[in-house]
């Protein structure tokens, strides 16, 4: 009978710490700049959106908790991509350390415009291939599979097109007005 060996990442809870430090960095970064939803970080959106945004925000972030635990759980995936491993890490912990890495690094780089941007594909490739092993593997439930699914709406769609497009265009238009 052989023994499972529990992931480094799980282990030493990475992913735990770097969620702190997703929070401590939104924390740090958006202090004494006003209200979250009045902040210079949403780039001119109209409020009803921000407030639309925000509310998604949320409920992504606790499809990814849901998520986290459903891939780790009884019940976590058999087939595909998200029991492949890498340097003996399975690919869910890889995909949740990038993910979670990259949504950390966010915040410290939003005078940066391009390695911003990056840094939100980045996070957003991570959630689109976490989509797929939900998808890939049969016995997915379809809370796992609402709860990825929630979380992209987010990142892919909310971050990684629509925020960083917004940054991008604002960007360029005022290199081109100086």
């Amino acid at each position: 009978m052989s023994t499972i060996s529990m992931s480094r990442l799980r282990k030493y809870k990475v992913n735990e710490f770097l969620g702190a430090f997703v929070l401590f960095s939104y924390y740090y970064n958006f202090r004494g700049k006003g209200s979250y939803f009045e902040s210079s970080y949403w780039k001119g959106i109209q409020r009803r959106n921000i407030n639309m945004i925000a509310s998604l925000q949320i409920l992504a972030a606790v499809s990814a908790v849901y998520w986290s635990k459903w891939v780790r759980g009884d019940q976590r995936p058999t087939e595909g991509i998200l029991t492949y491993k890498v340097a003996n890490e399975p690919m869910s912990e890889i995909l949740m350390s990038t993910f979670i890495g990259s949504s950390s690094l966010w915040a410290w780089t939003l005078d940066r415009v391009w390695v911003n941007a990056v840094i939100l594909w980045v996070a957003a490739s991570s959630t689109i291939l976490a989509l797929a092993g939900t998808f890939e593997n049969i016995n997915s439930s379809p809370l796992a599979i609402l709860s990825i699914t929630f979380l992209n709406v987010t990142v892919v769609l909310h971050d990684a097109v629509g925020w960083t497009a917004r940054s991008l265009y604002l960007h360029l238009r005022n290199k081109r007005l100086k």
